[in-house]
């Protein structure tokens, strides 16, 4: 489907009247947008399969009209390390309704983020949550 042809067909869309009318104007916008979202920058291998990034998830959301926000990021009361739990909407911009959320954690004891700076600890935390509720909410 050319750029044109897929911004055409979207425009021409009437505001969903049902659940399958929805999703199938989604999948839309989803195809169009994956097929744009393409190599590393958007992508990651983990053993030899392809997972999306979070830079994935809020490129496409935002074709939808979803934005996600940070409820919170909490550092947790753990001896001996620095951990961080985040939680993460996504909405609806034009009226604030939440689609979706995700909590999630990052911590120090893990291999990856042990040497690391808490504020690095904190952001990460928030990366995984917002990619963890973009997920929920749009994983069809």
């Amino acid at each position: 489907m050319t750029e044109e042809h897929a911004l055409k067909t979207v425009e021409a869309m009437p505001m969903a009247e049902s659940p399958m009318a929805q999703l199938a104007n989604a999948e839309i916008v989803v195809g169009y947008m994956a097929d744009k979202c393409k190599g590393p920058r958007f992508l990651s291998n983990i053993q030899g399969r392809s997972y999306p990034r979070v830079e994935w998830w809020t490129t496409v959301g935002f074709a939808l009209g979803l934005s996600p926000l940070e409820v919170s990021n909490v550092r947790l009361d753990r001896q001996g390390e620095c951990t961080y739990e985040a939680v993460v909407e996504v909405r609806r911009m034009n009226d604030g309704a939440i689609i979706s959320r995700g909590s999630a954690l990052c911590s120090s004891t893990e291999s990856a983020w042990g040497n690391r700076d808490e504020y690095a600890i904190k952001s990460m935390a928030a990366t995984r949550a917002t990619g963890k509720a973009y997920r929920i909410g749009l994983s069809f």
